[in-house]
């Protein structure tokens, strides 16, 4: 078919990767909006802001109201949005507001700091101490 339209093929594929990654989030958003506030957009402000976010990412109304018929379902994950607070490189602090599904879950380097306890790390420092002081 010709390299033309490999480009062409490329592109539309990007396009569409894109899209969809905006429209996973934005009914993530939606979801969240009626758990916390109801279906109705006249009453709830959140779910107005996401059908203004939905217009501006040109989101297919039937696919807006599958969202909000799928959030007032049971079979639905339950999102809740938590704020994470930690500190970067050089003392920075960092706020992360976030949605998940199970808030409980530790991200991988949290499961590293059971190693380096205060406890662990003054033991490790203590024997380590004495082979050196008994080797001298």
């Amino acid at each position: 078919m010709g390299r033309i339209f490999e480009v062409r093929k490329a592109t539309m594929f990007a396009r569409w990767d894109r899209m969809a990654k905006q429209f996973t989030r934005i009914g993530k958003e939606i979801a969240i909006a009626v758990k916390s506030g109801g279906p109705d957009p006249d009453t709830n402000p959140a779910l107005r802001r996401c059908f203004q976010n939905a217009k501006s990412v040109n989101m297919p109304k039937d696919r807006v109201e599958a969202a909000i018929k799928r959030a007032m379902g049971k079979e639905m994950e339950n999102y809740e949005e938590i704020l994470y607070e930690g500190y970067g490189p050089h003392g920075v602090a960092i706020l992360v507001e976030t949605a998940t599904d199970n808030p409980y879950a530790p991200s991988p380097n949290h499961t590293s700091t059971r190693a380096t306890e205060p406890s662990a790390t003054a033991a490790a420092s203590a024997s380590s101490s004495r082979r050196w002081a008994s080797s001298s």
